[in-house]
């Protein structure tokens, strides 16, 4: 069975590193890479060292594949030499998959500008994967960010019934809530048919359930 590490140290509350994870590749075949999600500049960091090992040690991009785990960077994983992406294994690809699969078979092909574009039509999305702040029920903040905006996009599409989740995880304010339906109207103002699966398969009127949000958009 192909082992994929996942390193995420704000849930894993430990770090891979990058000489680790290529030392153990050396001595089990079955590593085969890393969901690379250290967060922000860490995760540039450590797919760049990752991949330099991983090259004194003979192996190429598909020996040991370094895949986004964050969705705002699949970019620049996927377009810089130094690191060679292969992919991501995406948050927001639970909404939009067929949005997030083309753009990652445009960086595999090297079409830098048609991904570039649609990067950036996604941005508002990736920008809001995971949200930190005061839980009301319990009365104590979160210390890592909470990917509750992911199941909250469903809710406004009209894809789930409700927006709530178990604890320690807790449901958005309304603040965030009404952030997340900004950032969906953001994107589909610029490209409505990426939703047109969800309007078939949940025979929901996106339209109008973003609506609300537009103006603020």
């Amino acid at each position: 069975i192909g082992v994929i590490f996942y390193n995420i140290p704000i849930r894993g509350a430990s770090e891979y590193k990058p000489r680790t994870m290529i030392e153990l590749a050396k001595r089990h075949e079955n590593i085969i890479a890393v969901k690379e999600a250290s967060g922000g500049d860490a995760t540039i960091s450590s797919a760049k060292e990752t991949r330099r090992l991983a090259r004194e040690a003979g192996f190429d991009k598909y020996r040991f594949k370094i895949i986004s785990g964050d969705d705002d960077k699949t970019f620049p994983l996927m377009s810089d030499p130094e690191m060679e992406g292969v992919g991501v294994i995406s948050v927001y690809s639970n909404i939009l998959p067929h949005a997030y699969a083309q753009l990652a078979e445009l960086l595999y092909a090297g079409r830098l500008d048609e991904a570039r574009e649609m990067n950036e039509i996604l941005a508002p999305l990736n920008g809001i994967v995971g949200w930190t702040g005061y839980d009301d029920r319990t009365g104590m903040d979160d210390t890592f960010r909470n990917p509750i905006p992911v199941k909250t996009a469903a809710h406004i599409l009209g894809m789930i019934e409700a927006p709530q989740v178990r604890s320690p995880l807790y449901t958005l304010p309304r603040a965030g809530y009404e952030e997340v339906g900004r950032r969906l109207a953001m994107v589909y103002g610029k490209a409505p048919e990426w939703f047109d699966p969800v309007k078939k398969s949940f025979h929901s009127n996106v339209g109008d359930r973003l609506a609300p949000y537009r103006n603020a958009a």
